[in-house]
């Protein structure tokens, strides 16, 4: 409905799961609550309560359209802080006005009736095979990764698989670039040189879940391939 990012079947919520219970469940309503939310008139009610850290504050105010805004809330925010984050978002809604009914609308949806998380396809040869891609520079400009990650490439460099990096590596990066789009692209360039082969389209989706992109995940690969990436671990091997 809204292009690749289906809110109600994210691989960000099968890759939580395990962590959190309340993530097997997700919310259809959201599909249509989306386009009506003003995340504007209270992000700073979420920011005050502690849901929001100041760095995606900052990122929900630098984007340009209630849309937007509220779709990166959703996705890369509040699924990943489970029942916590829901109950302090529904508590946001009540108190804002113009938008009490939508915390209406979405706290009556129990997850009794919501639906389950996309099952992984099978792993056959040639999802193994996409999996075990290798990332290469042309990818990377190609759907503008480093871009789309620039508000979280410190926390990705610290966390990507198989071998990450440590602070004093990222500070120097820091340093080197005065662009965080140029300071991910230079994170990813090192990663794929210290960890090839593995390197992999597995790998960096994975990453890119654990840090809450759930979104950047399905939108440069198939969500087949994001959930199975997060299920089957690959990476991890």
């Amino acid at each position: 409905k809204y292009g690749g990012e289906r809110i109600e079947a994210t691989a960000a919520v099968a890759f939580m799961t395990s962590r959190n219970p309340w993530m097997i469940y997700v919310r259809p309503q959201f599909d249509e609550v989306v386009p009506l939310m003003r995340p504007a008139a209270f992000i700073d009610r979420l920011f005050s309560q502690g849901v929001l850290s100041h760095e995606n504050y900052s990122k929900v105010r630098s984007l340009s359209t209630s849309f937007e805004q509220a779709r990166f809330l959703l996705n890369d925010v509040l699924f990943p802080t489970g029942q916590k984050g829901f109950d302090a978002f529904v508590d946001c809604l009540k108190r804002t006005e113009g938008q009490e009914y939508l915390a209406e609308v979405i706290s009556t949806y129990t997850p009794s009736r919501a639906a389950p998380a996309r099952e992984p396809l099978p792993l056959t040869d040639d999802l193994r095979s996409q999996l075990e891609k290798e990332v290469d520079s042309e990818l990377i400009r190609k759907w503008k990764i480093h871009q789309k990650i620039s508000h979280k490439w410190k926390e990705l460099g610290r966390c990507i698989r198989p071998r990450s990096f440590d602070d004093s590596v990222l500070d120097k990066i820091q340093d080197e670039e005065k662009v965080n789009s140029e300071r991910a692209y230079k994170v990813l360039r090192k990663w794929i040189d210290a960890n090839a082969p593995n390197a992999t389209v597995c790998a960096l989706s994975c990453s890119l879940l654990q840090i809450g992109l759930g979104t950047v995940a399905n939108e440069v690969f198939k969500e087949q391939i994001v959930v199975a990436c997060s299920h089957y671990k690959l990476c991890e091997k």
